[in-house]
């Protein structure tokens, strides 16, 4: 982390609680008024390769049980997520009106909204979900990061995007989520290479592996908060640093990670890297009243 933000950055230890079989809510980060969910492979209506609780429209699992899957979703979060097209990219989608509700799902990889009863979700099985909110200006942000769309920039087009709708300096909460591991994730030199090019601080977020040559293990969330705390050094004039107004930490970022490893957790994820042939999680966050 960079020496000028150390001081400025709190650690929080978020909680899980289950909400129904599949969906648990994101307690003890996010402010009064941000609601945030994780769901799981546990329970649902898919079988086979997908068994569980898949949301996944574009693996190849029956579209019934996706059907059963996401209403369930929708009844016990109470808001109706936009689903995306992702294809590893950086552009975010501002979800302002109930336009994308029907026809074909939009192509992103992070979603943004300032009105309550939109979700911003993305799905994963392997990427990491990054949920945003901030404490004063109404807005939340989902992205999905992959190795492709963080060396594409979409962690820092999605903070631009949330800066762009603030009142003044802000608090931002920040929560990575379950994703394949730096023990799991191997990868090849293009990669390092990719990352290394805009950044010598990302040799740090690689190790070689031990047993193939020119093949090495990354470390995604590492990557992320590389390029978040790169974000922040470089728009100081987006956070609050003082008075009462920042809240009981007193810090303006407020950081939570779930460290799990998608990969060696089969029972609980959904693993792309693992199976090949799977579901997707999904990862939403939503302004209240929901």
């Amino acid at each position: 982390m960079p020496g000028t933000l150390s001081s400025l950055v709190q650690r929080v230890e978020p909680r899980f609680e289950r909400i129904s079989d599949g969906i648990e809510m994101i307690s003890g980060l996010f402010p009064p008024g941000v609601a945030a969910f994780q769901t799981t492979r546990s329970d649902g209506a898919s079988v086979g390769a997908y068994g569980g609780f898949n949301l996944a429209s574009h693996v190849g699992d029956q579209d019934e049980s996706i059907r059963q899957n996401r209403n369930r979703l929708e009844k016990c979060c109470a808001t109706k997520p936009v689903w995306l097209e992702q294809i590893h990219g950086a552009r975010v989608l501002e979800l302002d009106g109930s336009e994308y509700r029907a026809g074909p799902m939009p192509a992103a990889d992070a979603a943004l909204t300032g009105q309550s009863g939109h979700a911003s979700v993305v799905m994963t099985a392997d990427c990491l979900p990054i949920l945003v909110s901030l404490t004063h200006a109404p807005c939340v942000l989902a992205i999905h990061a992959g190795w492709r769309g963080l060396a594409a920039g979409v962690i820092e087009a999605g903070l631009q995007a949330a800066a762009a709708r603030l009142r003044g300096p802000d608090q931002w909460s920040i929560w990575l989520g379950p994703c394949i591991g730096p023990d799991s994730y191997e990868v090849g030199p293009e990669v390092r290479e990719a990352f290394l090019d805009q950044s010598p601080l990302a040799g740090s977020a690689f190790r070689e592996s031990p047993t193939k040559a020119g093949k090495f293990y990354a470390d995604l969330r590492a990557l992320a908060q590389q390029r978040i705390f790169r974000w922040f050094e470089r728009h100081p004039d987006v956070l609050l640093t003082g008075g009462s107004e920042i809240g009981a930490s007193g810090r303006p970022i407020r950081i939570g990670i779930n460290n799990e490893c998608t990969y060696q957790n089969q029972a609980r994820y959904y693993s792309f890297r693992r199976d090949s042939v799977t579901g997707r999680m999904a990862s939403l966050i939503t302004l209240k009243p929901i």
